[in-house]
């Protein structure tokens, strides 16, 4: 039987709340973990499968937290709950359903640093010297490049801005030679594929915190 006596009275309702959503405001400090790490173990004593339970938080260290809360309170069934960051979450997902986002089953993420290095060496493949561009400019247009839907020939209003080589050694970008960038791949997404070797497994490895 979960012991909820050491809970105060607000933290007692939202942790036997009834079937039905439920917005909890707290401040910092207020029990806002423990509240949820019992309402999971709550929600398991009433009956609930632990893999039908998805407790996702912001950073690694609370969900690391929360793991261990759970399973202290809940025992063995709390260790099958999802606890996840939100990014982390979003990872697992995208490889539990990667068939229908038309990604290969062990696709990695590209933090910035992976993002910058992996257009200087498109740059190179398409004999480009990255040092005449901004490459971090280059990404900004590539991602909203990628939220933009495919415009008809013809239909320049939409064109993503005009990406500008810059000369060597130079702060500001040079007037000269303006070329433009839109890839296109039937969706309005553009896509850099490339391979790697080595799966990387722990999905909250990319998540902030």
């Amino acid at each position: 039987m979960l012991d909820l006596s050491r809970l105060n009275t607000p933290q007692r309702q939202a942790v036997v709340h009834p079937e039905g959503p439920q917005l909890v405001l707290a401040a910092a400090g207020s029990g806002k973990t423990r509240v949820i790490a019992h309402r999971v173990a709550w929600l398991i004593e009433q009956g609930v499968a632990p893999a039908a339970i998805l407790a996702v938080t912001f950073t690694n260290k609370a969900a690391k937290e929360m793991k261990g809360r759970v399973r202290d309170l809940a025992g063995s069934p709390g260790s099958k709950v999802h606890v996840a960051t939100f990014h982390g979450f979003g990872f697992w997902f995208l490889r539990e359903e990667h068939r229908g986002a038309a990604l290969p089953k062990w696709f990695s993420v590209c933090d910035a640093g992976d993002q910058v290095t992996l257009l200087k060496r498109c740059l190179r493949d398409v004999q480009a010297d990255s040092r005449r561009f901004d490459v971090r400019h280059l990404l900004a247009i590539i991602s909203r490049t990628s939220l933009v839907p495919d415009v008809e020939a013809g239909a320049e209003a939409d064109a993503p801005p005009a990406v500008q080589p810059r000369t060597r050694g130079a702060g500001e970008a040079s007037a000269r030679s303006p070329t433009t960038t839109r890839p296109s791949t039937g969706g309005g997404v553009p896509r850099c594929t490339t391979s790697f070797g080595s799966k990387r497994t722990s999905p909250e490895r990319r998540s902030s915190g």
